[in-house]
């Protein structure tokens, strides 16, 4: 009786114990790349406070804010896998986009991955898009339908589903390269799509994976 209280005590003790240690981790050692902490103490030192102000916009309304909406994915932190864009986080709205293209101006669409996407900035007022045109809006209109990880061919998907669509049209940038070589850095098929070959394939054939990646990434213990 005696051996089976201590065993009790001891089980209870060690429960205890890595609930202290899985709290201690997360909240100081645990590498937070995306969310405030590091990234107001290392990424946007130098941003002023407006700039780091989330309740602005991430796009100017001048560079298709209103009218190219994300959120499939940055906003719900979940996968939105589309077979021909890749990780798709644009809700597009072309009644919207045609009406801000006029004649009067010079109308210019991006395609990209995430360097072009640039959803690391706060809000517009350090977007690429606001710094290319933000002292000639009145010449200038632009809408940014890039995604995270796309490549070449994500790309022409897209120009092709959604530019034929889009009335004045003047000039179309397409900022492509890395992604490219994305699944051969990861040792898997060239062919595969970025974030398909870092593991969205993996979870559409095997589901259960999903689960043991939620698990690993919030505790050290199914971590080692």
């Amino acid at each position: 009786m005696v051996k089976l209280k201590n065993l009790i005590i001891i089980l209870i003790s060690v429960m205890i114990g890595i609930v202290i240690v899985e709290i201690i981790y997360n909240s100081f050692f645990r590498d937070n790349v995306i969310g405030d902490r590091l990234d107001r103490k290392s990424f946007y030192q130098k941003y002023s406070k407006k700039e780091l102000d989330r309740s602005l916009p991430i796009r100017h309304k001048y560079n298709g804010g209103e009218c190219v909406k994300r959120g499939f994915m940055t906003i719900t932190n979940k996968m939105n896998w589309h077979p021909r864009y890749g990780a798709n986080d644009n809700d597009v709205n072309l009644n919207c986009i045609n009406k801000l293209f006029s004649k009067k101006t010079i109308n210019i669409i991006f395609f990209g991955g995430s360097a072009m996407q640039n959803d690391e900035a706060p809000n517009y007022l350090t977007s690429i898009d606001y710094f290319a045109f933000k002292n000639n809006f009145g010449t200038f209109r632009s809408i940014n339908l890039a995604n995270s990880g796309a490549r070449m061919s994500n790309n022409l998907a897209s120009f092709i589903e959604y530019v034929p669509k889009i009335s004045n049209v003047d000039h179309v940038v397409f900022l492509d390269g890395v992604n490219e070589f994305s699944a051969v850095q990861l040792g898997s098929n060239p062919l595969y799509d970025t974030y398909w070959a870092q593991g969205v394939k993996a979870r559409i054939n095997n589901p259960k994976i999903i689960m043991i990646e939620k698990l690993i990434s919030k505790s050290i213990f199914f971590e080692i």
